[in-house]
């Protein structure tokens, strides 16, 4: 799994204004890898991996405010 992105969002959390919402999300990517392959990344392209780096598992997090 590459990419997955969970999130929510809150309408009209605050009643004074008239159109406004707040969604709350986080995410990851290079989630996991199903596979019994023993090398660094089993999606190289050319299939000798002994030249390349691992891609790092990153966690995101965000807010969007709309007003």
């Amino acid at each position: 799994m590459d990419n997955i992105t969970l999130g929510y969002t809150f309408d009209k959390p605050i009643k004074k204004f008239a159109s406004n919402s707040i969604r709350l999300w986080a995410g990851m990517q290079n989630v996991f890898t199903v596979t019994n392959y023993s090398g660094l990344d089993p999606e190289v392209f050319n299939g000798i991996d002994n030249t390349i780096y691992p891609r790092p598992r990153t966690f995101l997090v965000g807010a969007n405010i709309k007003f």
